[in-house]
């Protein structure tokens, strides 16, 4: 129901301002780019929502991941360097936590993460 909505108000938005202003509000593409550690046997990606790309957050960030050496599970993440926005973060953190290592390869190991939404554009009234 809620995707309905947001279409009728793209829709809507389009009849207003003209066919161009709705498409460009819906045609953002996003883009999410993780460094893959060695060690690493499952990967889980970054959920980016469409949401947050045409609000247009992207940001880069630097992670650590504190890795047990028994299991290979990812006991901890913290934030070295924040892609800027909580939200992003909180997105990466939790892909994160679902990584697996082999075990006794790696204890802890940083990781980037980009997130970037393209052709976003804001219009101004």
């Amino acid at each position: 129901m809620v995707k309905h909505l947001k279409i009728l108000s793209l829709t809507l938005l389009g009849l207003q301002y003209g066919l161009a202003a709705a498409h460009a509000a819906i045609s953002v593409d996003v883009d999410v780019y993780v460094g893959k550690p060695p060690g690493l046997i499952k990967y889980v990606e970054p959920v980016y929502p469409q949401a947050a790309a045409n609000h247009g957050l992207s940001g880069k960030g630097q992670f650590l991941l504190k890795v047990n050496p028994k299991t290979g599970e990812v006991d901890e993440v913290k934030i070295l360097k924040s892609t800027g926005h909580v939200y992003l973060n909180e997105l990466a953190a939790k892909a994160f936590l679902q990584w697996r290592f082999q075990p006794g390869v790696v204890t802890q190991v940083q990781v980037p993460v980009e997130f970037y939404a393209h052709g976003f554009r804001r219009n101004l009234h």
